[in-house]
């Protein structure tokens, strides 16, 4: 009987410390942004196309 009691005490003592609001759990950019007014998360990037070229002896891409 006292295994049980323990059990269940060890089992309430567990569940009851994981549990979080939403409001309390901050987003990676919240932690990261907070000296700027960007907003990373309605940023969205379809296709980036890059032509460079490239001059090797001045070392200058173009």
């Amino acid at each position: 009987m006292s295994l049980h009691l323990f059990l269940l005490a060890t089992f309430v003592n567990i569940a009851s410390g994981t549990i979080l609001p939403d409001s309390t759990l901050a987003t990676p950019f919240e932690s990261l942004e907070n000296h700027s007014f960007a907003r990373p998360t309605e940023a969205e990037v379809k296709h980036i196309e890059l032509d460079l070229k490239v001059d090797f002896t001045k070392k200058v891409l173009a």
